[in-house]
C-alpha cells in the first residue's frame, strides 16, 4: 500500500511544480505587462527651453567627434609597414586599412552607430525648435541654434556619404542609391533609401537654410559657423 502510495505521490510532484512555474509565470508576465503599459514622464525626455536645445547641441563628445575616419584610413594616401600594421591595436581601423581582405569585426557598425546617432540629436532640436520657451535669448541666439543643427546634419550627411555611397557622378546620380537621410527624430518613421543626388541636394539644402542664421567667424571654435558652411 505504501509503495503504491509513493508511487502516486511521485507521479502528481511533476505536474505539481508543472502548475506552480505556469502560476508564476503567469503572475510575471502580468506584471512586465503593467509596467510597459504605463506611460513614462515625458516631462523628463521633451525639451522645454531654447537652453535645453542649446545643451543637446554643446554636447561635445557627440557632435565634434565620431565623424567617420574610415575613408582617410582606407585611401592609398599612405601605408604603413607589415611590422607596424601587426603592431596596430585599433582592429576596426586595421580591417578598413586592408579593406576586409584580411579580417572583418563587429565593431564596424559603431561608425554607423555614432553618426546617426548624432543625425537624431539634431533632429529633435529642429523638431521642438518651434515649440520650446525661448526666455531671454536673442534673436540671433535662437537663430545660430537652428543653423548649427542644419549644419550638423549636413556635415554627418556628407561624411557619411564618403564611405558609404558610391561617388558622385552627375550622369548617374539620380539613379544611384544613396544613403538613409534622415530629416525628422521620429524612430517609427519608415526608413527609405534615396538616391545619390537626392541625398546631396538635401546636404545643399540644408547648409543653404544654415548660412544666413549662423554667427560670424570669431565665435568659439567649437559650434559650426558661417565661414564653416
Amino acid at each position: 500500500m505504501k509503495s503504491n502510495n509513493l508511487k502516486n505521490n511521485k507521479g502528481r510532484m511533476p505536474l505539481l511544480q508543472i502548475l506552480i512555474v505556469f502560476f508564476l509565470t503567469m503572475v510575471w508576465m502580468s506584471s512586465c505587462k503593467k509596467y510597459l503599459d504605463a506611460s513614462p514622464d515625458k516631462q523628463l525626455t521633451t525639451p522645454k527651453t531654447i537652453q535645453d536645445l542649446r545643451a543637446i547641441l554643446d554636447y561635445n563628445s557627440s557632435m565634434n567627434s565620431n565623424y567617420s575616419p574610415y575613408g582617410a584610413i582606407a585611401c592609398d594616401d599612405y601605408y604603413v609597414t607589415d611590422d607596424v600594421y601587426d603592431a596596430l591595436t585599433d582592429l576596426v581601423a586595421k580591417d578598413n586599412y586592408a579593406w576586409g581582405l584580411i579580417a572583418e569585426t563587429a565593431d564596424q557598425y559603431l561608425d554607423w552607430q555614432y553618426n546617426y546617432q548624432r543625425l537624431f540629436y539634431v533632429n529633435v532640436v529642429l523638431d521642438y525648435f518651434d515649440k520650446v520657451a525661448r526666455g531671454s535669448a536673442t534673436e540671433a541666439d535662437a537663430n545660430s541654434i537652428k543653423g548649427e543643427a542644419l549644419f550638423y546634419r549636413a556635415f554627418t550627411m556628407f561624411t557619411m556619404s564618403q564611405v558609404y555611397a558610391m561617388p558622385y557622378n552627375p550622369s548617374s546620380a539620380a539613379s544611384t542609391a544613396g544613403i538613409p537621410y534622415k530629416l525628422t527624430a521620429d524612430i517609427n518613421e519608415p526608413i527609405t533609401r534615396p538616391s545619390l543626388q537626392q541625398n546631396y541636394q538635401q546636404m545643399v539644402k540644408d547648409l543653404q537654410e544654415a548660412i544666413p542664421l549662423l554667427q560670424p567667424s570669431g565665435q568659439t571654435l567649437l559650434r559650426p559657423n558661417k565661414p564653416a558652411a
